[in-house]
């Protein structure tokens, strides 16, 4: 697998995918795991999943996901945040165009350009400098087929480029690219690049494992001493 090219495609359009990273075998037995989170997943994902289930431990820190992690950030990289998703549609929502502002942290601590802080389900949230954001690249592991009918997540590309923006962004003229995919697909994304999903409208389920990682060593040594790292 060519990385190279992926890295292109991050730095340029904000987003790339990984084709078929996992056998659609691999994804059923993930979806076998996550059985037991698929209802609470309906409150808007299940935070830190890395956490609480030890086959996403595994695949996030040494399996192949923490690899592609570690060989398109090349330097020791760090497991910021893991969410587990399951779109149905009995659990069913939408998410409105937003960027990625905020990270995890072990514990709270105070440093220039960090906050303001947040706890959520006893996790501390923090929005980081955006030297911090831009150094971090998000996974989205499809353990289904997602398309446009289902909720696929939806992406401007290119909107990563302006930074932190506080406004709300006007979609209107902008180029929008539905982000379908098969099972064991990888969506690679920049956390600044903004992002949307609609409501599922065909009766299929949509799980994802989203994870978050980061090359960033003042982060790690601040934020996130008291994790393991890949």
């Amino acid at each position: 697998m060519e990385l190279s090219s992926v890295r292109v495609d991050l730095a340029e359009q904000g987003f790339a995918w990984l084709r078929g990273v996992l056998t659609v075998e691999q994804c059923v037995e993930l979806k076998v795991q996550m059985g037991e989170f698929a209802v609470a997943a309906g409150r808007g994902g299940v935070r830190q999943i890395h956490q609480k289930n030890a086959a996403v431990l595994a695949l996030a820190l040494q399996g192949e996901i923490a690899r592609l992690a570690q060989g398109l950030l090349k330097q020791p990289i760090h497991l910021v945040r893991s969410i587990f998703f399951d779109k149905t549609p009995q659990q069913n929502w939408l998410v409105t165009w937003h960027q990625d502002l905020t990270v995890t942290a072990a514990q709270t601590f105070s440093a220039e350009g960090w906050g303001p802080w947040s706890n959520k389900e006893n996790i501390n949230h923090v929005q980081p400098p955006l030297d911090v954001l831009q150094s971090m690249l998000t996974m989205r592991l499809h353990l289904d087929r997602t398309t446009s009918q289902n909720g696929c997540l939806k992406v401007i590309p290119r909107s990563h480029q302006g930074g932190i923006v506080r406004t709300e962004l006007d979609v209107s003229a902008c180029d929008i690219t539905q982000c379908e995919a098969e099972a064991g697909d990888i969506l690679l994304m920049s956390p600044l690049l903004w992002h949307a999903s609609a409501k599922a409208v065909e009766a299929s389920s949509r799980q994802i494992l989203h994870f978050e990682y980061s090359n960033h060593r003042c982060a790690i040594d601040l934020a996130w001493p008291a994790l393991e790292t890949v």
